[in-house]
């Protein structure tokens, strides 16, 4: 197929039965063509499964800011907090405005992975406004049975301010 007709095949499957093939073609569209990629992500309703809804947000992380943002923005709703990871994920990739807070804030969310993410997030971003946040959440979540969310917050501090993240790892390493 030649372009526009492999386009037209391509975004025909963003209907398909499987999941699987609706978020690869999602990322398939957005590597060939960009914007028609943004059209069809802002037309298409809230897919019924999350992998798909996932995969929006991470595809949308490869556009610009000002075309990814609001729609991220509305993605941090989802009723399924297995897409926030990606939808907050792909708000550091864009460098969306106003992305620092929204990580800080779901720092304190309840599932460990969607805090987790929001730390290495933050680790990313490297602001120096996250390390008291990082290093209180850390503490908080200490209680956490799984440790994927703490190893998250300390590799953060770490790239954010070395000096900062030593009283906190020195703490993690005094807690064997």
């Amino acid at each position: 197929l030649r372009p526009p007709a492999a386009m037209d095949a391509l975004l025909d499957l963003l209907s398909d039965r499987s999941p699987r093939v609706r978020a690869a073609t999602l990322r398939a569209v957005a590597r060939i063509d960009p914007p028609t990629a943004l059209t069809a992500l802002s037309s298409l309703d809230a897919d019924a499964d999350w992998t798909v809804r996932a995969a929006q947000a991470a595809t949308l992380g490869t556009l610009s800011a000002a075309q990814a943002a609001p729609l991220l923005t509305s993605m941090l709703k989802d009723s399924d907090q297995r897409v926030v990871p990606s939808v907050l994920n792909a708000l550091v990739a864009v460098r969306a405005p106003g992305a620092e807070a929204v990580l800080i804030d779901h720092l304190k969310a309840e599932d460990f992975v969607v805090r987790g993410a929001a730390a290495a997030g933050l680790g990313e971003w490297k602001s120096t406004a996250a390390v008291r946040p990082l290093a209180e959440a850390y503490r908080a979540w200490l209680s956490d049975p799984p440790y994927t969310a703490r190893a998250a917050a300390l590799g953060a501090l770490v790239k954010i301010d070395p000096q900062a993240a030593r009283p906190v790892l020195q703490d993690a390493l005094a807690d064997r």
